[in-house]
């Protein structure tokens, strides 16, 4: 299974509930996680095609579920950096 950046915005709005008038927010946050290289390979540059496979979209997901505990995006790419990327093999 592999995402477009258009199907995965849409899974993370659907699964956390995002409306349209907070879209621009969720976007946001997503360039965000980008910029900081996170998840590994989805920062290709502008313009590039990305497909988000399952890993890094179980990733971003875990990402989310972590702002909404009120983490900053910074520790959280620490955090998952540090111990998260075995996490979808291990799923």
């Amino acid at each position: 299974m592999q995402l477009t950046y258009k199907e995965l915005e849409e899974f993370i709005a659907h699964s956390h509930l995002v409306g349209p008038e907070k879209r621009i927010a969720l976007q946001g946050r997503l360039k965000h996680f980008q910029r900081a290289g996170w998840p590994r390979g989805t920062n290709q540059g502008k313009g590039s095609r990305v497909l988000y496979g399952i890993g890094q979209t179980l990733l971003l997901s875990l990402s989310f579920e972590m702002l909404e505990l009120g983490m900053r995006p910074e520790q959280i790419v620490q955090l998952l950096k540090f111990e998260g990327e075995a996490m979808p093999r291990l799923f």
